[in-house]
């Protein structure tokens, strides 16, 4: 529901700019401060709009615009930090807790952003020179991310239950996104192909 709305301010950077800053303290970072110090966080103070869509309007602004190589590098080790951050959290705290600590497990925590962000850079910086890459296979992708994106949550319930593990499984934390993205990736590119049905997935 909210896309619609977004596309209207496309060419509105600074409110834009606003919204994934709005976001990105009130869904992101206060929460996990509050959290950390044991205090109450107030959620009716959040920016008024689904959580994950910051990282649409995240990944618009950044194929937006060129960063200086000094701000690529400061995002490379924002993402570094993070990846220790969670890993490092979460190993120690499990140990004391003698117990699997999931406060950092969030997909909105500041450090999942940081993370996020870093990924989308170095991708984008990485192919941005092969030119033919760009123009064939990311356009392929770009015309089936909508698709992958709305069958990916149930992709995954079937590939968790088919491998009989949970989300908490070490193998499926860092391999579960690139298997869901091919699989979601192959089915939509096969309903693609069938006339009538290639309507699901514009």
């Amino acid at each position: 529901m909210v896309i619609p709305v977004l596309s209207l301010l496309k060419d509105n950077y600074r409110i834009l700019c606003y919204i994934v800053g709005a976001m990105f303290l009130t869904h992101s970072l206060f929460p996990v401060i509050f959290d950390f110090f044991k205090l109450h966080y107030n959620w009716s103070i959040i920016f008024p709009m689904a959580g994950y869509s910051i990282y649409l309007v995240l990944g618009y602004l950044l194929s937006k615009v060129k960063l200086e190589k000094k701000y690529q590098i400061i995002i490379y080790i924002l993402g570094i930090l993070s990846v220790l951050l969670r890993y490092f959290y979460t190993y120690v705290s499990s140990l004391e807790a003698n117990q699997l600590d999931r406060t950092l497990f969030s997909y909105m925590q500041f450090h999942t952003v940081f993370l996020a962000v870093a990924i989308f850079i170095f991708v984008k910086e990485f192919f941005s020179g092969v030119k033919l890459f760009n123009a064939k296979v990311l356009a392929v992708f770009s015309s089936c991310s909508l698709g992958i994106y709305l069958i990916h949550k149930l992709v995954m319930d079937y590939e968790l239950k088919f491998l009989g593990i949970s989300e908490d499984n070490l193998y499926w934390r860092f391999f579960g996104a690139f298997m869901t993205y091919g699989a979601c990736l192959v089915i939509v590119l096969f309903v693609k192909r069938i006339p009538y049905l290639r309507a699901i997935f514009p």
